[in-house]
């Protein structure tokens, strides 16, 4: 299966799909979205615990019917995003390979470089089932308790160190981001050198400011 193959054997995975043109991803998408709202399922008690200890952490009070609302929205919108990103990151980020195709004159088309996008964030959603696994028998107090990143390595789960080590030290990050590359090359037929430093570079700033955000949360929980 290819969404294994992947994992493996990144290059010559995309070798196949290329050959599929336009197919290749409606099966792929449809167990990729099942996972990971499976994921943010199992996460909704911590979910619900974090939102609870931020919202009576806060110097407004809040009645227990209407603090109940805002746990049940937080709930329902978790779900509907784990649903939707997949779909979302696919086709954005294949347009932004698209428009890089563009720059490097590559061969690749939309849908091609769409497929990358999302047969590329299978190693996030691996490392999201292992930090499940840990979750489920660890009796973890937070999401940051089963965090398969350097934050893991801080007792202090705040600052801006916390989360600058969870954005860049995340090995299934950085997978993804290979894997991504390696796509990228296959579908545009470029070597991997030309569109490298641009993927990377995208990269490092969505995860400078992803690293930012994680920061000031953490600070204020």
């Amino acid at each position: 299966m290819l969404l294994l193959q992947v994992l493996t054997s990144p290059r010559t995975a995309f070798e196949k799909l290329r050959e599929k043109g336009k197919g290749g991803w409606v099966l792929a998408l449809i167990i990729i979205t099942l996972l990971g709202a499976g994921v943010v399922y199992l996460q909704l008690p911590l979910i619900e615990k974090m939102l609870i200890e931020q919202l009576e952490s806060t110097p407004q009070e809040f009645p227990e019917d209407q603090l109940g609302i805002m746990v049940n929205i937080t709930k329902i919108t978790s779900i509907i995003s784990a649903v939707l990103w997949p779909v979302i990151n696919m086709f954005l980020v294949g347009l932004l390979l698209y428009l890089l195709n563009l720059i490097v004159r590559g061969e690749g088309g939309y849908m091609q470089l769409s497929k990358v996008a999302l047969y590329a964030s299978v190693p996030t959603i691996v490392g999201s089932l292992l930090s499940c696994v840990l979750l489920l028998t660890g009796g973890a107090q937070s999401l940051y308790d089963v965090s398969l990143t350097g934050g893991a390595f801080f007792e202090e789960k705040s600052g801006y160190a916390f989360g600058f080590a969870t954005a860049f030290l995340d090995p299934f990050g950085i997978w993804d981001v290979t894997i991504l590359t390696i796509g990228a090359a296959v579908m545009m037929r470029r070597p991997v050198g030309k569109v490298a430093p641009w993927i990377v570079g995208a990269w490092v700033l969505v995860r400078l400011g992803t690293a930012i955000s994680t920061g000031m949360q953490a600070t204020m929980m």
